[in-house]
């Protein structure tokens, strides 16, 4: 009997001593960081079990001695389902509701609608893990390193190496640069990352979201104007600031418009009060991108190029986009409102019926337009946005005052660069010889036969102005500057322009001309 019960006892030892060796070794992996994390943290950690203590093993481990079906003692199986029940992970957390913001852990909904949580292709490929696993970009005990400490959100990769590196890596991840390792339906943005113009995500680490505690137990970004969070040190970019990697879906925009495409749902930006021309705005609503069809591209932009993040001082560089594009000024490219009316921007009677608009901003379609269109790779086939460029500002052409190919990507060659001389016929432009009645008024003469770019007089004020007015080489501009003006319509806010009004033009190079420039 006694020698029953020693051989009972030691083998209830023997298992006690395997489950702690087990849990020991949970506790110590990934360099020890699962008491420091937010699923093991004795203040805000797991608490499935009210009889057990928050953030302790157990909660997801279960270490009694009867049989245990599910891998690693789990209490149920080791897939998303574990995650999204017992109250963890259904739910998307906002706290305090309007001021702060975190767009995780998002909700089950939305999680299986977006693009990735509805991807049942493979990753690494010739395996079989989905990509919508939870465990593809998640480490339940958390993962760090000595340099950068626990790495925010429970992610198996420190922010953006989550995207684009695989078992520390860069390029080899979903959306790194090895075609061979990226998952179906999955784009290399890596290698735009790696162009000179970029929005770097490498640039800062641990900014973006880092500070929880039990009263932010999913970190903050601060959605009040002129926080402090998005300007000095804290001046940052993340992939989730543009991205929601729980809830956005694969698409651009629509040209022609200014709603997001759904590569950005699940993300916020600010929408500006507008007053005169060329002031500030200083008030912004939030604006949570629920919806394509209510929410607009320029508020993710204004979000960190604005006066809502920086206030009256820009960062070097920068320039306030949300003054620029203040649908009051004089003109401005409308990423915010539409173009005023003006009878040469689309075939009319007034203008020959003559198409101005390269496609797809053709017919009419170009009555509003995204940041993006501008400001994206310069390579046409590459995913679209404002990952990186080898253009500076991140830029789809040149933008060289004297480099017309910027432009013509939008406006039309034909119109505003005739081949050959058009004479006294109409070409589509309020500034040709048909209009203006002298041949030397008109694109052809200054464009063509002069050799100036299109920002010589469009879009560049300098101050000062060129050294040689009539330069036609590089020089530089002014940045912001095509975005908007109020100096002049038209944007005749060129480093070549001294005074402007449709009919009467004082350029640097010459005395003051007046022309016929037909109506509105």
């Amino acid at each position: 009997m006694r020698n029953a019960m020693t051989r009972k006892s030691t083998l209830r030892k023997a298992s006690i001593l395997i489950i702690a060796t087990l849990f020991a070794g949970i506790a110590l992996a990934d360099s020890g960081f699962f008491k420091t994390s937010k699923h093991g943290s004795a203040a805000i950690g797991v608490y499935r079990d009210s009889d057990l203590p928050r953030g302790n093993c157990s909660q997801c481990h279960l270490e009694h001695d009867n049989e245990i079906p599910f891998d690693f003692a789990l209490f149920a199986p080791n897939d998303n389902g574990l995650c999204q029940s017992s109250g963890c992970h259904e739910f998307q957390y906002q706290w305090p509701p309007g001021y702060y913001y975190w767009p995780y852990p998002g909700n089950v909904p939305d999680w299986y609608n977006s693009g990735h949580g509805s991807s049942v292709n493979p990753f690494p490929p010739g395996t079989t893990r989905e990509v919508r696993l939870c465990l593809q970009c998640h480490n339940p005990h958390t993962s760090g390193d000595s340099l950068h400490g626990a790495f925010p959100s429970a992610t198996s990769n420190l922010e953006e190496h989550g995207c684009y590196s695989y078992n520390g890596i860069p390029g080899q991840g979903c959306h790194g640069n090895n075609n061979a390792n990226r998952p179906i339906g999955a784009v290399d943005i890596y290698s735009q990352l790696l162009k000179p113009s970029k929005h770097d995500v490498t640039f800062k680490t641990k900014i973006h979201s880092s500070d929880w505690s039990p009263n932010y137990p999913y970190g903050r970004e601060s959605r009040a104007t002129n926080s402090g969070f998005f300007s000095g040190n804290n001046r940052h970019v993340e992939c989730v600031d543009c991205h929601n990697p729980h809830k956005s879906i694969s698409g651009n925009h629509i040209p022609g418009e200014n709603e997001i495409g759904g590569a950005l749902l699940g993300i916020w930006g600010v929408e500006p009060t507008n007053n005169a021309g060329w002031t500030t705005p200083v008030i912004f609503d939030v604006v949570d991108f629920s919806s394509m069809q209510t929410a607009r591209e320029y508020q993710l932009c204004f979000k960190c190029h604005s006066y809502f993040a920086f206030g009256n001082i820009p960062p070097t560089g920068y320039t306030d986009i949300a003054r620029e594009f203040n649908p009051a000024n004089a003109s401005y490219h409308s990423i915010e409102d539409t173009i005023r009316t003006n009878s040469y921007t689309s075939p009319s009677p007034i203008n020959g019926f003559r198409e101005t608009m390269e496609s797809p901003w053709d017919n009419g379609r170009h009555d509003q337009m995204a940041c993006s269109d501008c400001h994206s790779s310069e390579t046409v086939s590459d995913p679209k946005g404002p990952h990186g460029s080898n253009q500076p500002y991140i830029l789809i052409g040149s933008p060289s005052a004297a480099d017309i190919s910027f432009c013509t990507k939008c406006h039309k060659a034909s119109v505003y660069s005739p081949p050959v001389n058009p004479g006294t016929q109409e070409t589509g432009s309020r500034f040709d010889r048909q209009t203006t009645g002298e041949g030397d008024a008109s694109h052809y003469y200054h464009v063509v036969q002069r050799h100036f770019g299109c920002r010589q007089c469009h879009a560049t004020r300098q101050n000062p102005p060129p050294a040689t007015p009539e330069r036609t080489t590089p020089y530089p501009t002014q940045v912001g500057s095509a975005h908007g003006t109020n100096t002049f319509p038209g944007l005749m806010n060129g480093a070549n322009i001294s005074d402007y009004s449709p009919g009467s033009c004082t350029p640097t190079c010459h005395g003051r001309e007046n022309y016929t420039a037909g109506p509105e």
